[in-house]
């Protein structure tokens, strides 16, 4: 059963010059004067990448949904610069850059439903999501990705002030699934017709 909580007095909401690399190493010669800030539409992530081979990330807000666009800019704002977890480390930007991806397919999905915001998702919505996901022909990493995403909403919760799930993915039946079930190591190869293999058997004697 899917676990609901009354939503929290909601926490004060980023202001919008807050740095959103405030917590991050930057490059050498950057000022952090100089990087992205929260109001910003594009957050600008190269100056924390450390790495010769990464020469650019940047999070495009404006290509979200528009009524999530700002508790996405919440949630991102609270991997990069928010307070941490108990346990928890700071993610690599280049894993910032692949869960925006997957909060993108989320978010969109739920607009696409007809979703307005997350305080209305309900546990029928999140279920039908992953049978979406259990659906797509990936692989089982990928899949917890895309659930992992979906969860940032609820485990971030106290950090979003514009919006929340009000409501635990993990705790619904089939969350933690895996995807297509595996034949192990049945052969599924199609069985050759007897009108086929007949003459190729008399052609190798």
């Amino acid at each position: 059963m899917a676990m609901e909580i009354t939503r929290d007095v909601r926490p004060p909401a980023a202001a919008a010059d807050r740095f959103v690399l405030a917590e991050s190493t930057l490059r050498d010669g950057v000022d952090l004067e100089s990087t992205s800030r929260f109001g910003d539409d594009v957050w600008d992530l190269t100056p924390a990448l450390h790495q010769a081979h990464q020469s650019s990330c940047k999070l495009y807000f404006g290509t979200l949904p528009a009524g999530f666009r700002e508790v996405a800019k919440e949630l991102f704002f609270a991997f990069l610069a928010g307070p941490l977890l108990p346990g928890q480390s700071r993610a690599g930007i280049g894993r910032i850059r692949s869960h925006f991806t997957q909060v993108k397919t989320f978010l969109e999905w739920l607009d696409t439903r007809g979703v307005q915001c997350l305080a209305e998702v309900t546990s029928t919505d999140l279920t039908a999501f992953n049978v979406l996901v259990m659906s797509k022909d990936i692989s089982d990493t990928s899949r917890r990705a895309l659930r992992t995403a979906a969860r940032a909403f609820w485990i971030y919760r106290q950090q979003l002030p514009t919006d929340q799930l009000t409501l635990d993915p993990y705790t619904l039946e089939g969350w933690t699934r895996a995807g297509r079930e595996s034949k192990g190591m049945e052969n599924m190869t199609d069985r050759i017709p007897p009108e086929v293999i007949g003459p190729l058997l008399v052609w190798s004697l």
